[in-house]
């Protein structure tokens, strides 16, 4: 619509509205971008859909690479961006994603871009916690401020979840399906921050 009005693209770029693929005509795409609902929310957490993407943060991926078969034109490809929780292997969902790639003949590759602590009272819990206030419409006092924090944390140490990382993800259709993760963090990440808007 509109921003394709702005960029003089109106007559190349059709919008369409649909529940991942449900609505999308028959046929195939060269290109699938996502901004999906990405942000790893420890569950019984309230946030915003448009931001909750799970405890793992790839809630709405999966959903998402499930539709790509068949859907991408030869040489196709999927891109899509996440913040994804981490334990000690980056990130906790890459088995599902290995499985996922396999059953489908997908090729899954993520670059890694950054990371932030969690799970341990850091900025991050804090800015999980603050939102998922607001999003109640409760007032962000020091008190509810500090218990919210306390149950991210929680939730994030029921997983495992000792930081997350910030992601881009390629995807395209591979016969036997393979995950390749590319870790392009700064050697020190605690000088490397990523982004989030809430």
């Amino acid at each position: 619509g509109v921003n394709a009005r702005l960029n003089g693209v109106q007559d190349r770029v059709h919008p369409l509205r649909s529940d991942l693929c449900a609505e999308l005509p028959e046929g195939s795409f060269d290109v699938v971008v996502a901004n999906p609902p990405m942000v790893a929310v420890p569950a019984g957490i309230p946030y915003p859909f448009v931001g909750d993407g799970g405890p793992d943060g790839f809630g709405v991926i999966l959903r998402i690479i499930e539709e790509l078969p068949g859907r991408l034109a030869p040489r196709g490809a999927a891109y899509t961006l996440g913040v994804a929780a981490a334990g000690d292997e980056l990130p906790l969902a890459l088995g599902a994603l290995r499985s996922e790639a396999r059953r489908l003949g997908l090729r899954i590759r993520l670059t890694v871009t950054s990371e932030h602590d969690a799970g341990s009272g850091s900025t991050w819990d804090r800015a999980i916690a603050a939102t998922s206030l607001s999003f109640e419409g409760s007032a962000v006092t020091q008190s509810s401020l500090e218990e919210r924090t306390s149950k991210v944390v929680q939730g994030y140490a029921d997983l495992g979840v000792h930081r997350v990382v910030f992601f881009f993800m390629t995807v395209a259709e591979e016969q036997h399906g393979s995950v390749g993760v590319l870790d392009v963090r700064s050697e020190h990440p605690q000088n490397h921050q990523g982004w989030y808007v809430a």
